[in-house]
This record gives C-alpha cells, structure tokens and sequence, in this order.
C-alpha cells in the first residue's frame, strides 16, 4: 500500500512538473516529466495526450520560426501537422494558418513599391520615399530587398543633408546617371 501511495506521489508530481514547464515553454523538460508519468502510470491517459501536446506546440513553434524566416510554405506545412498530432490545438494551429494567409495577401508587390519610391526619389522627396519603404518593412521585416532599399535611401538622405539637392545617382542595371 505504501509502495502504491509513493507511486502515486511521484505521478502527481511528474505531472505538476511537467505542466509548470509546458507552462514556462521548456518543452524538453515537459516532455521529461510527462514520459515520466506515463511509465509510472502506463493505465492512465492523461501523460499521453499531454505529450502529444508538447510535439504540437513544438511543431507550432517551428511553423512560427519558419514564418518569421518568410518560408510560407514551410510554416504552413508544420501548422497542418498540428491537428494530426493533437487536435486539441486544432484552433492555434487554424489561427496561424490563417494569419499567415493574411499576412500573404497584404504582401506588397515590390516592384510596385519600387516605381512608388523611384516616383518619389525624382520628384525630389526621399523623405517621403524612405517613409513608404518604412512602412513596408513593418509589414514585411526581414524583406532583404526592403532592407537594401532602405538602406540606399537612409544614405541619399544623408549625402541630400551634407551636399543639398540635386544629387545624382546610378540605378542599378543602368549605365547613366540620373539627376535626383
């Protein structure tokens, strides 16, 4: 009877371990304690799903990295494991993917945004220019071409402060310079 009530303690405790860490994201260390339970308690259900609940937060956080890395494809691939893994988490799994769908469709063409701040570069207002990409870059951060379109434009800025207007610059892919 003792042997069964320290059993029974040492469950309740991996099991209490094992929420406190899923609730602090330690994952490895949730996995740990709800494997543990399970070989403690191979009859009872509960360690199970909750491992099957680790995986699919795990596979949740891989979607997300691969989102925030801009491998839609990828992040939604993970986000359609979730529901296989544990349908529980069906509904975060659902939301991501559907705010990865709309973060898609307010996805900027960039050569659109490219004649915007050319428009503007020309007319003389790389403020104005520097702002629209800025503005892009919230949406899309780690776009590479918004980040060297900024960066061009953060330098114009500059070079406009010290040397006044009328500067002139070579486009990329052309042979001319262009008065700005």
């Amino acid at each position: 009877a003792e042997r069964k009530n320290l059993a029974d303690a040492d469950y309740i405790n991996a099991m209490a371990a094992g929420e406190k860490a899923l609730a602090e994201l330690k994952y490895d260390l949730a996995r740990a304690q709800f494997t543990r339970a399970y070989e403690l308690r191979t009859e009872r259900k509960e360690p199970g799903e909750r491992l099957q609940e680790v995986t699919a937060w795990q596979t949740i956080e891989r979607g997300d990295a691969f989102r925030r890395e801009g491998n839609v494809t990828q992040a939604r691939l993970e986000y359609q494991k979730v529901a296989d893994i544990c349908p529980r988490l069906r509904g975060v799994a659902a939301q991501r993917t559907l705010e990865l769908a709309q973060a898609q469709t307010q996805t900027f063409k960039l050569e659109d945004l490219e004649a915007q701040v050319d428009r503007q570069v020309k007319a003389g207002q790389s403020g104005e220019a520097n702002r629209l990409v800025k503005e892009a870059l919230l949406k899309n951060p780690q776009h590479a071409g918004l980040k060297s379109m900024r960066e061009a434009l953060e330098r114009l800025d500059a070079c406009e402060k010290i040397f006044g207007g009328g500067m002139s610059v070579v486009r990329k892919g052309s042979s001319s310079a262009q008065s700005v």
